[in-house]
């Protein structure tokens, strides 16, 4: 495509990135309109990382997974499970063993979207939490493409 790999991949990650960055500023504003949010910038900020984790946990999936189906059921039960389910405040405050639902995708930038939307004080520490989930994601999906490419140079150059 005349693309180098890693003008590739930047090119679809900055598509990924503005397509993110749109519904969660979509979804930001149907909120305002909604709840009397506190701090809509944080709000932001929570859905967007909540798109780029499960966007990146996607794309690992989907690299690692030789099956289409069983990469979309994969990520899509997950999604569900843990920011459907799991980070509920409903079934999380009531949870005796919340240590495994502390470390899922959606804990950190759930946290972030409930202080930022229903409470005066801004949790900043888990919207920290969650950049460093979005980054270790994002490190381990450039690494992981890294080494597809090179074992497809290898093939090519063979």
């Amino acid at each position: 495509m005349g693309f180098s790999p890693s003008g590739f991949v930047s090119a679809r990650f900055l598509f990924f990135l503005t397509v993110t960055m749109v519904l969660a500023a979509l979804i930001t504003v149907l909120m305002l309109g909604l709840v009397n949010v506190k701090d809509p910038v944080l709000l932001f900020g929570g859905f967007l990382m909540i798109g780029a984790i499960y966007g990146t946990f996607g794309a690992i999936v989907g690299l690692l997974s030789t099956d289409i189906m069983v990469a979309i059921l994969c990520i899509v039960l997950l999604a569900n499970l843990d920011a459907g389910w799991l980070q509920n405040p409903v079934f999380y405050s009531s949870a005796q063993q919340t240590d495994i639902i502390r470390w899922l995708p959606a804990f950190y930038p759930t946290q972030t979207i409930f202080a930022a939307a229903f409470t005066s004080s801004s949790n900043y520490w888990a919207f920290l939490m969650g950049g460093i989930y979005s980054a270790v994601l994002l490190t381990s999906l450039l690494g992981i493409i890294h080494l597809k490419i090179r074992n497809v140079k290898k093939w090519w150059n063979a």
